[in-house]
């Protein structure tokens, strides 16, 4: 029964294939074989092979060994974070492209669906975009993390090897075992397997030129024994520090390799892009916003609103307060001008059983009923006037009830206190007809007329023409 190999045999091996493999390079000096090396920003290397090229360059081939015990750093991993992140940007930007192009063509979202439902929409269109693009894209060598080749990504050396115990997979036809064997080939790497037996077959030669994407740096290693040295010497251990970077993990001067994440692609490009697109996208709504069109409403909606508005306000005032000082012709028993216009007999003629107080000028309205108003409203006239004289009374009351009764039977009649033009203290109210006339002539016209209405009506009334002079100043 066979031994199972440790990392140190696998290592070992490996070295004598390189070895033998580089036997036959032209060399100016002796090999130098070296193992558990420390580099920059954490970089470890398990072995190297060294030697002298004859221009004087050093030539460097690394080895990263991996035995069943240590399977996780040849084995793949698929990177979600990464994956999750490729998928949203490349979800947000063409979604936001699809919105600007949209608003381009004159189609706009927010005013024809409102801003919730636009929102609700494109936040649902990310979604199943970052699906589809996550299933599509889940397989591609981009999310297959391995960490011995993130690794060797990391700096350059002339030639670099994975050398893997075949007890690591379970076979040639082990998904692993393919995806390590491709990514050797993508990134020119060399691959070196060592079976149960302890023999080793070279699968893959590292590429003779580097074919990685970008230029690697070329980083100094020390040994195990170099670092001791150096630990002893404090300053030189201190400038050594600064020449590496800052970047080395907690544990550099042990065998820290648990850590098999730590050469995973940060996802800063990403996260721009998605948030570019997302400023696109609200830049968009705000312009859609704006351009949000006038709401026109139905004479029957409008009807319906200002209905539904003045159910919640306060209802306008029956009566209204006067900031003069009281005047004569105001009574508290008046109707309000309002329920006249509401009431369902506003059309009929206000009879004499409302009990006014003394006015000075009442207007009869056959529709609306009568108005009173003291003297002011007369002090413009300032020419004569005629007025269609039925009879003077001595009082308010008398003169009112007057013109209650001419109401009633359908001739439209006024009353005016004579004192508004003369200066007599006995003057009573005249009741008349119609309207002032600014002529004599329009009055006698004008009693004509209401002489055939009088006569139609079976009332025998005599009309004067009465003459009223404003008073002088």
């Amino acid at each position: 029964m066979s031994v199972p190999l440790g990392e140190d045999d696998v290592k070992k091996i490996a070295l004598r294939v390189l070895r033998n493999y580089y036997r036959f390079r032209v060399k100016s000096g002796n090999p130098e074989i070296s193992s558990d090396l420390r580099g920059a920003g954490g970089i470890m290397a398990d072995a190297a092979y060294t030697f002298r090229l004859p221009g004087g360059q050093l030539f460097t081939a690394t080895i990263e060994a991996t035995s069943a015990d240590r399977s996780e750093e040849v084995q793949f991993r698929r990177q979600d974070w990464l994956l999750g992140w490729d998928a949203l940007a490349g979800a947000s930007m063409v979604t936001a492209l699809g919105f600007v192009g949209t608003f381009l063509r004159g189609w706009l979202l927010v005013r024809e669906w409102g801003m919730l439902l636009t929102l609700a929409a494109l936040m649902l269109i990310i979604i199943l975009l970052t699906g589809v693009l996550t299933l599509v894209l889940h397989r591609l060598r981009r999310y297959r993390y391995i960490y011995a080749v993130e690794q060797f990504k990391r700096y350059y050396a002339n030639e670099q090897w994975v050398a893997v115990s075949e007890a690591v997979f379970g076979g040639r036809d082990d998904t692993y075992f393919q995806e390590l064997r491709n990514q050797c080939i993508y990134n020119g790497f060399g691959f070196i397997l060592v079976d149960e037996a302890h023999k080793p077959q070279i699968l893959l030669t590292p590429a003779r030129y580097q074919v990685a994407e970008k230029q690697r740096k070329v980083i100094p290693f020390l040994t195990q024994a170099q670092l001791e040295r150096l630990m002893q010497q404090g300053g030189d251990l201190q400038q050594w520090w600064k020449r590496f970077g800052r970047d080395l993990p907690m544990g550099w001067l042990t065998d820290d390799r648990t850590q098999f994440r730590r050469f995973q692609r940060p996802v800063y490009h990403q996260m721009v892009l998605t948030s570019i697109a997302f400023t696109i996208i609200a830049t968009v709504v705000f312009l859609q916003w704006q351009m949000r069109p006038v709401r026109y409403v139905s004479q029957a909606i409008y009807a319906e609103e200002v209905q539904q508005r003045q159910s919640r306000s306060r209802p306008e005032s029956m009566f209204y307060l006067i900031d003069t000082l009281a005047l004569r012709p105001f009574d508290p028993t008046a109707i309000p001008y309002l329920l006249w216009l509401q009431s369902e007999e506003a059309n009929m003629p206000v009879v004499a059983s409302r009990r006014f107080r003394d006015a000075e000028v009442l207007m009869s309205l056959l529709d609306q009923g009568l108005v009173m108003y003291d003297c002011e409203r007369l002090y413009n006239i300032k020419s004569a006037k005629y007025i269609l004289q039925e009879g003077v009374y001595a009082d308010f009351e008398q003169a009112m009830r007057r013109v209650d009764e001419l109401l009633l039977a359908g001739v439209q009649a006024n009353s005016l206190w004579l004192g508004c033009f003369i200066t007599a203290s006995n003057a009573g109210y005249v009741v008349y007809f119609d309207l002032m006339q600014s002529s004599l002539e329009n009055a006698q016209k004008l009693a004509l007329q209401y002489q055939k209405i009088l006569k139609s009506k079976d009332l025998n009334i005599s009309i004067s023409i009465r003459m009223l002079t404003p008073p002088a100043e």
